[in-house]
């Protein structure tokens, strides 16, 4: 081989490993400044919460509550493209998307979802139809399940005609269910279906925007629930995404803790005046944000910043100011939450006392070695306020 031609071949080389590096690094940056967002973007809708809360006991602030609906669904949407960019780079490091699975009432699980969007599809003059033929508990991965619907149907109104109707239909097929979302639009060219589900390809038309990872994610986590995805579409007309799933009939009794149904209204709580939270959250927003929303609830709460320090708090309190509940967040510096709770269920005055966790995780290691550890329930951050009081109701209830 020629002086030259080596030299060439060697520059092409050491320009794609330049090429490739890069890739690399900006992903890193890109996951890294992304997983800072999420921390303040929780805060936003957990200020939200509390806004809409205050809104509907005041007469007075009536007007403003289209305002607060616009902000919690703007919220929601924002932390989703944050939890897509956080799922690809587990996804790109070799991690497989974690289930956990867990029974819960189909229909209002769907109709909650779907009231999130209806705010953004209000303002394109489109409509959001519901059609259910299913089981009324399933067995599923409702955490998953949530972010492919969600996904989905972002795109049906993002691409779909104003004025029309973007349709959400869940069926039962003997062991398996179908989620079909469908809406009417400019559809997809034939040529680009077989790479929609690519990361980073979107339908950009420059007026609609997009990260193009929202299939990506889609299909990453159906595979990981065991099911398929397909798309069918008519250009200048209709495109309909199925997802096909098994499908495991649960009962009443099945539900969790988490998912006790509308018949658990705010009016039926358990009066939680003067229960003592003892709460372990290393950050200072956060922290601030649940402990005004326990308060309203009539709490009183302990904060820690770490799990070594709840220890401690909770042996010094008693007997006489033993926590009736502990709330503590799965990193922390110091003593984490796994460790936390071994230590806990080692102690016979405090092993009994039950444990909530919170979790901005998006995959299930961590979660499930805290369930393991002997955690009782855990809720996902950014931390639903009425989901919370729900959770501590059950487990008093319990207890007595």
């Amino acid at each position: 081989m020629k002086v030259g031609a080596f030299k060439r071949r060697i520059k092409d080389y050491c320009g794609k490993i330049v090429r490739a590096l890069g890739l690399h690094f900006i992903k890193i940056f890109v996951a890294q400044v992304t997983h800072e967002l999420r921390t303040p973007l929780d805060s936003i809708y957990q200020v939200t919460q509390l806004l809409r809360k205050e809104a509907r006991k005041n007469d007075h602030l009536k007007q403003i509550q289209p305002l607060l609906a616009i902000s919690f669904t703007a919220s929601c949407d924002a932390r989703n493209i944050v939890n897509n960019v956080l799922d690809m780079a587990e996804i790109e490091s070799g991690k497989t998307p974690g289930t956990v699975n867990e029974a819960f009432q189909v229909t209002p699980f769907f109709e909650k979802i779907l009231e999130v969007h209806q705010v953004i599809a209000q303002e394109e003059h489109m409509k959001l139809q519901l059609y259910m033929e299913m089981p009324q508990v399933i067995i599923s991965d409702p955490l998953n399940i949530n972010q492919i619907l969600t996904n989905l149907l972002a795109n049906a109104i993002k691409y779909g005609l104003k004025g029309s109707t973007v349709n959400v239909e869940a069926r039962r097929c003997d062991n398996t269910w179908e989620l079909k979302v469908s809406n009417v639009g400019p559809g997809i060219p034939s040529e680009k279906i077989a790479s929609i589900f690519d990361p980073f390809v979107t339908g950009k038309t420059g007026q609609t925007q997009g990260t193009g990872l929202g299939l990506y994610i889609v299909k990453s986590k159906v595979i990981s629930m065991n099911g398929t995805i397909q798309v069918q579409s008519k250009p200048g007309g209709y495109t309909i995404f199925t997802v096909t799933l098994p499908l495991i009939e649960g009962k009443l009794r099945n539900l969790s803790k988490w998912d006790e149904g509308r018949e658990n209204s705010e009016e039926n709580m358990v009066d939680l005046s003067n229960i003592h939270v003892l709460m372990a959250e290393d950050s200072k927003l956060t922290a601030l944000l649940l402990i005004r929303s326990l308060k309203e609830m009539g709490c009183k709460v302990t904060i820690v910043n770490n799990g070594l320090e709840l220890l401690l708090a909770a042996q010094k309190g008693y007997p006489d100011n033993c926590p009736d509940i502990i709330i503590l967040d799965c990193h922390m510096p110091v003593l984490n939450g796994e460790e936390t709770i071994l230590q806990l269920k080692k102690i016979p005055a405090l092993s009994n006392i039950p444990i909530i966790v919170t979790t901005g995780d998006l995959f299930s290691d961590m979660l499930d070695r805290m369930l393991a550890a002997g955690a009782d329930a855990y809720l996902k951050k950014p931390i639903d306020h009425l989901a919370l009081q729900k959770t501590i109701s059950l487990y008093l209830k319990k207890q007595h």
